[in-house]
């Protein structure tokens, strides 16, 4: 099993930004901060899930400290309450959880990543396009060793269910 930082240096830690302010932010967990502060957030507008981030933390509302957006320009943010990466939708106003933190964030992105890289990239399950069921299972149970109950998630349902179809 890797560490954090040894998922983070597999992802590319030049495309990790740094907070800045999380010390502004007392109602984030010291966790969150430290995370935010030493290793920063995976920001790539050309891979999934698309998040950009400039490394400024901004309240968002009572609820919600935003840590970037997303392609569409909808805010992920850090629920105060819970600890979780959320997706908010601007136009509707409703929040869907990404992770249960931003550690499992990180490192959901790394089996995503892994997978794509060295299970899918490799055939190791043989022809994709033949066995794509059997490259979304594997995706599946790699996902589900970071967060259980992850197929709850949409983010990374639809990961794995458009790979069932053969989609992606």
């Amino acid at each position: 099993m890797s560490t954090i930082e040894e998922k983070i240096k597999y992802l590319g830690k030049d495309k990790f930004v740094k907070f800045s302010n999380t010390d502004e932010f007392p109602e984030l967990t010291t966790e969150t901060k430290d995370f935010l502060a030493n290793h920063g957030v995976y920001s790539n507008d050309k891979g999934y899930p698309y998040l950009t981030t400039s490394g400024v933390l901004k309240k968002h509302n009572d609820n919600l400290i935003e840590i970037g957006t997303g392609v569409v320009g909808d805010p992920f943010c850090i629920n105060i309450e819970t600890d979780e990466v959320v997706g908010y939708e601007l136009e509707s106003h409703e929040t869907h959880v990404i992770n249960k933190s931003i550690v499992k964030y990180v490192e959901t992105l790394y089996a995503l990543y892994y997978h794509s890289d060295e299970i899918e990239g490799k055939e190791t399950l043989g022809e994709y396009w033949k066995n794509h069921k059997k490259y979304a299972q594997s995706l599946r149970t790699m996902l589900e060793e970071v967060e259980p109950n992850i197929m709850e998630y949409e983010a990374w349902y639809v990961q794995v269910h458009e790979m069932e179809l053969g989609v992606i």
